[in-house]
């Protein structure tokens, strides 16, 4: 069944559905992608230092709390396809911060997890990402960090079965 949005947007011409989607700052997908693009911008400028891109925190993250983990646990857990996670692991690998190895019960099967360098990028990000999160939060109440946390979490959960579905 097609809703009233995309009814609207397909009696429009691409020129004039970019134009509205530009022109309507007060939408929840404009508001998301202009907050996820700065905040992307900020993290990528302080990674930097650190000689890491955006993203490469996230997975090395995710295996500090897992340990080890495939591919497509790691993908999954990150909402990312497989192929990102692997381009992404050919730098860390490269970089020393994790090693592959093969599955003991499934040989189809590839594991990453992290080397002692990795862990120890880990203590760094821990301490990148509590900075940053003081410096977002100094800005705002109690009240207003906790409504936006519920918030935030609510979309990336809708956000995240729109994509699983989509997968």
């Amino acid at each position: 069944m097609e809703t009233a949005y995309e009814h609207k947007a397909a009696s429009m011409s691409p020129a004039s559905r970019t134009q509205t989607l530009q022109a309507d700052d007060s939408s929840l997908l404009t508001t998301a992608l202009s907050s996820a693009q700065s905040l992307r911008a900020l993290i990528g400028l302080k990674l930097a230092p650190l000689g890491l891109a955006a993203g490469q925190d996230r997975l090395l993250l995710a295996l500090e709390v897992h340990d080890r983990m495939s591919v497509s646990a790691l993908a999954d857990t990150l909402n990312v396809r497989p192929s990102t996670v692997s381009k992404t692991m050919d730098r860390l690998v490269k970089r020393g911060f994790t090693v592959r190895s093969h599955d003991n019960f499934d040989a189809r099967r590839t594991n990453v997890e992290l080397t002692d360098d990795g862990r120890a990028m880990c203590r760094k990000l821990r301490l990148l990402c509590e900075t940053v999160d003081n410096e977002l939060q100094s800005d705002l109440s109690a009240e207003d960090t906790r409504r936006m946390m519920e918030g935030l979490t609510l979309f990336n959960e809708a956000v995240g079965k729109r994509l699983h579905r989509m997968r």
